[in-house]
């Protein structure tokens, strides 16, 4: 994983910074880890957050909280399951392979379970408590099963994903898959046990308040709906166009963004600006960032990257800003309205730049997935580069009236001027 990587780097650079000659210091100044960190954090709390109200909403709905404690057993019992397989499969703890994690899925054949034999038990069984389990358990087990196995083949495909798709999103897959089969095997194994010894002292009871209320409610909208048939199609009908509808237009996008906690800055300048007059620049572009009271620090790469795959001019300049606490912020309340009023300065007092902004994770996986450090390209082909110029001038003047268009630019062409002098 990226944590046991980062890990063995930390332990070997005060060996390296030993061989360094004098007067040179290694000091790193961004790692990942911080944001693995925050984001593994935000997903244990809200899987707590998740247990807790699936456990809240089943105490009031079934009014039992013995029944409610027995289903809701089901949630650690499938979330270690999966990690058991993760660590097996070497499926890395992320954003997106917990935080998938539904537990209104994983304890739904529980629930069915407990549900029927509470049901019994209202319907006055006589037999005694292991052999109502035993019946209510053989009633639902079948569609039960059915049920969670259509729920995972939903998830086969994703399995198939190659390329950077297939890494981001196959993790998921997996994860779900292994909390609802460790679910599966949980509510046919366990379930009917602990229910037998946990409900025998339990009383039996009607509906609960809530339900009571919710079933006056809902009868006489089902006996208006067998009597009045064509309205109710006609109706449910209008409603799926209507979605249909509203679902062409809807955006889209790979993945949702993700706050970081730091941001960069690409600017770039003329190709034939001289290394003195761009650095002269940055350092003016520093000054100004570091006057916002949000920003903690901010570490310029100006020229060449050390990433083969991401060659950089002298002319441009890698920023990153690595920002405080939010709410130490006072400029703006989000990281949007941050970047709009930063931006604008950078334009006004340094007008021989142009700006473009991302993270550093999302830049490096817009270049990973287009080849560019922005969501959106557009790839003009053709052998005049005076012709392609032109024609990206024209393209960008064009996309700057798109609403919801931001930081457009057209690419440098490579090109640079010299003056050839014969001696």
């Amino acid at each position: 994983s990226s944590d046991a990587t980062l890990a063995g780097i930390r332990a070997a650079l005060p060996g390296i910074a030993r061989s360094l000659p004098a007067g040179v210091t290694l000091d790193p100044y961004y790692s990942r880890s911080d944001l693995t960190d925050r984001t593994i954090a935000t997903v244990r709390d809200n899987l707590a957050m998740g247990a807790a109200l699936v456990v809240a909403v089943l105490v009031v709905v079934i009014g039992d909280w013995r029944a409610a404690l027995v289903i809701a057993s089901v949630i650690p019992f499938a979330l270690a399951c999966a990690m058991a397989g993760m660590r097996q499969f070497g499926i890395s703890a992320n954003l997106l392979s917990l935080g998938a994690i539904d537990f209104g899925m994983i304890v739904d054949g529980s629930l069915v379970i407990v549900e029927n034999l509470i049901a019994h038990r209202q319907r006055g069984d006589t037999a005694d408590l292991r052999t109502q389990v035993v019946s209510s358990v053989m009633q639902v087990i079948r569609p039960v099963g059915f049920a969670i196995l259509v729920i995972i083949m939903v998830y086969l495909p994703i399995l198939t994903l190659q390329g950077i798709e297939g890494k981001m999103f196959r993790p998921m897959a997996q994860t779900i898959i292994m909390a609802l089969l460790a679910s599966l095997a949980y509510c046919m194994v366990c379930v009917p046990v602990i229910a037998a010894l946990a409900l025998r002292h339990a009383p039996a009871h009607g509906d609960t308040r809530l339900v009571a209320m919710l079933r006056r409610r809902y009868r006489p909208v089902v006996l208006w709906g067998e009597a009045h048939p064509g309205p109710l199609f006609g109706a449910t009908f209008a409603v799926f166009l209507l979605s249909v509808f509203l679902a062409t237009r809807l955006g889209g996008e790979f993945i949702p963004q993700l706050g970081e906690g730091a941001l960069v800055v690409t600017s770039t300048r003329l190709p034939s600006a001289s290394l003195p007059t761009v650095l002269h620049s940055v350092l003016r572009e520093e000054q100004i960032l570091k006057r916002f009271p949000e920003v903690a620090t901010v570490v310029s790469n100006t020229g060449t990257s050390a990433i083969p795959t991401d060659p950089m001019g002298v002319n441009e300049t890698d920023s990153f800003i690595f920002l405080k606490d939010p709410s130490q912020w006072r400029t703006a309340s989000t990281q949007e309205g941050l970047v709009t009023a930063i931006d604008k300065v950078l334009r006004d007092q340094l007008p021989d730049a142009q700006f473009s902004w991302s993270q550093p994770v999302q830049m490096r996986m817009d270049d990973l997935l287009s080849g560019v450090r922005t969501q959106i390209a557009v790839s003009i082909y053709g052998p005049d580069l005076d012709m392609l110029s032109s024609l990206g001038d024209q393209v960008a003047a064009a996309l700057n009236g798109v609403p919801g268009a931001a930081d457009v630019a057209p690419q440098g062409d490579g090109t640079l001027p010299f003056i050839h002098v014969d001696v």
